[in-house]
């Protein structure tokens, strides 16, 4: 069974093939081929030309004139058509396959598994992208500053949203992320002013620190802010220190109950109560609530 180099004749993959059969299926893009055109392509490409080189693929079959691709890797969209379908061909959408290009929708078929880095980068007439189940992985800024994009439906089975996936994408105000994602690079929707409402699992965005990363420059982010704020002012406060920068409390008769470091005046402290709790003191400090000294430093 001597095997010799070919190239799909569909995709322009290079495969191994059986020279003592007649047919074949391609590895990459599933499509049928006669072997002796498959041979004969890769001959050409290979050993005959010297304009280009042996990675690029310049033939298509019509139905794909639109579309280089390479080995199932969308290259690059030629076509002048801005409602645009992929081939089902295709398993990854490569680098800036669409960047900078006038397209309003794009249907993206259930064989890519990957959109890959800006791959429709600086599209400001798309309005709406369906992510099918198939997709794993989107990599950074693949998405990034679609202007006019209201609308993204995720599906689950993706894993991974890269770094500014879809920063300044500023029509945006709602999305939800499905379950299955795993990994959330930092700034994702950066930049998206407005983006109130994320729908997303507790598990995700449980370290709040990690969380003000990725949603940062959003009102949603905002919203985390305030609650690490609250959180951290709840912890301050507990400890009996200032609320609003941690600082140490006076005890000093002309500056009692203000902030050493800032100055603010404690709600509690400055009027005679506990700094901890709000309760009523003895004549020592000891607070009659909740016990604790307030004297201690």
């Amino acid at each position: 069974m001597p095997l010799v180099a070919a190239k799909c004749t569909e995709c322009g993959g290079t495969v191994k093939v059986d020279t003592e059969k007649k047919a074949a299926v391609c590895e990459y893009c599933n499509n049928a081929f006669i072997i002796e055109e498959a041979i004969n392509h890769f001959n050409t490409n290979y050993f005959n030309t010297t304009n280009i080189s042996n990675s690029v693929v310049h033939i298509h079959e019509e139905k794909n004139k639109d579309f280089v691709i390479e080995a199932g890797v969308l290259k690059k969209y030629r076509g002048e058509t801005r409602e645009v379908a992929i081939p089902d061909s295709v398993v990854e959408i490569g680098w800036q396959a669409f960047e900078n290009l006038n397209i309003t929708r794009v249907k993206i078929p259930n064989s890519v598994t990957k959109i890959g880095y800006c791959a429709f980068n600086q599209c400001k007439k798309l309005n709406k992208i369906s992510i099918p189940s198939s997709i794993k992985e989107i990599d950074r800024q693949a998405f990034g500053f679609c202007e006019e994009l209201e609308e993204i439906i995720f599906s689950e089975g993706l894993e991974i949203i890269g770094q500014s996936a879809f920063v300044g994408c500023v029509k945006l105000t709602k999305v939800a992320i499905p379950d299955s994602v795993k990994t959330l690079g930092n700034g994702i929707f950066s930049n998206c002013s407005q983006l109130k409402t994320v729908i997303i699992s507790p598990k995700l965005i449980e370290n709040l620190n990690t969380a003000k990363l990725v949603f940062e420059g959003t009102p949603f982010g905002y919203q985390i802010k305030e609650k690490l704020e609250e959180q951290q002012q709840a912890k301050w406060q507990n400890e009996g220190l200032c609320k609003f920068c941690g600082g140490i409390l006076s005890t000093e008769m002309k500056s009692w109950g203000k902030c050493k470091s800032c100055g603010t005046p404690d709600k509690w402290f400055s009027k005679g109560l506990c700094r901890f709790c709000g309760g009523k003191m003895s004549f020592l400090g000891k607070c009659k609530f909740c016990g604790k000294e307030n004297y201690k430093k």
